[in-house]
């Protein structure tokens, strides 16, 4: 404080101070040396301030975000731990049902072997979910980008999930022009978004079809990729479209009773998104279906 006002300079800072019956409070204080005529130090002035309620509600709060970190690191470390305890006996479940299954000709052990291997993959998928928002949560994700080839991506996830789409007599539409579609970006986040968005729109379609397209648009000067993947299926209402973003969210509580899920999926979506920069804009009316574009900015190579 001292070297400050010596230097001619405003001093700011907190001080510790006792008030005449013997109780400490903290102050705020501004001093300030003041000038002469002749430019010397002829005194030094100041104001003060008692922050002493101030300061004791930010360390509350310093205190309360150091529990809510430790909480943080404490949950990711138990779920990372859970993923292997969880992981290695489900993988041994789910293999040795398909074993069974390919080893029987029998239609009803082939029918409780499938049974098996859907409930052993929704529990895995679920495990996946969780682990992944608790890393994003925990700051443990950052983008690692390269160029990745988006039609191929879209091209074998469409794949993957018509088989299922078959299942509920779906047509799953992909206008594939057989040309790649070269994108800057992190491959682990585009798949996971168009992943997670495609299983929900097959999810909550009951009939008609499931489309993806790509394109590009220009928005307040900014060049982006469009990823558009629609559906005919239930809709969102207009008072929940904002709310399904959030984590173990779904258009309605309702949901979890007709619907599996945990309602992870488009808010791991959309966190995937917001961390390339991009975000997600939803077109949707109950019982004509739903678009949900995601918009990815184009950056350059670094080559």
């Amino acid at each position: 404080m001292w070297k400050t006002l010596t230097s001619r300079m405003v001093w700011r800072g907190y001080l510790i101070n006792k008030k005449k019956d013997g109780s400490i409070y903290t102050e705020i204080a501004f001093l300030f040396p003041v000038f002469g005529e002749d430019g010397s130090v002829i005194r030094y002035a100041g104001i003060k301030r008692d922050v002493t309620k101030e300061k004791e509600i930010e360390e509350e709060l310093l205190n309360e975000k150091r529990k809510v970190e430790e909480a943080n690191r404490l949950k990711t470390a138990i779920l990372t731990n859970m993923s292997h305890e969880l992981r290695t006996p489900l993988n041994g479940i789910l293999g040795f049902s398909t074993l069974i299954s390919d080893s029987t000709d029998l239609d009803e052990i082939r029918e409780m072997t499938q049974y098996i291997q859907e409930s052993g993959q929704r529990l895995l998928r679920t495990l996946n979910l969780v682990i992944e928002i608790s890393a994003m949560e925990a700051g443990n994700f950052q983008p690692d980008y390269y160029e990745v080839d988006l039609n191929d991506v879209i091209r074998k996830l469409v794949r993957n999930y018509k088989e299922e789409a078959e299942k509920k007599n779906l047509k799953i539409i992909f206008d594939d022009p057989l040309n790649s579609f070269p994108l800057f970006t992190d491959l682990k986040f585009i798949h996971g978004t168009i992943e997670n968005l495609l299983d929900n729109a097959i999810k909550f379609t009951n009939e008609g079809w499931v489309s993806v397209s790509v394109g590009n648009e220009v928005d307040d000067n900014q060049n982006y990729v469009v990823i558009n993947i629609a559906d005919t299926g239930i809709g969102i209402s207009e008072k929940n479209q904002k709310v399904i973003f959030e984590d173990f969210q779904q258009e309605s509580m309702g949901y979890s009773r007709v619907y599996e899920g945990t309602g992870l999926g488009l808010s791991l979506a959309k966190k995937y998104v917001e961390l390339l920069g991009g975000f997600i804009k939803l077109k949707s009316k109950v019982g004509e279906g739903s678009a949900f574009l995601v918009f990815i900015p184009v950056k350059k190579t670094n080559y």
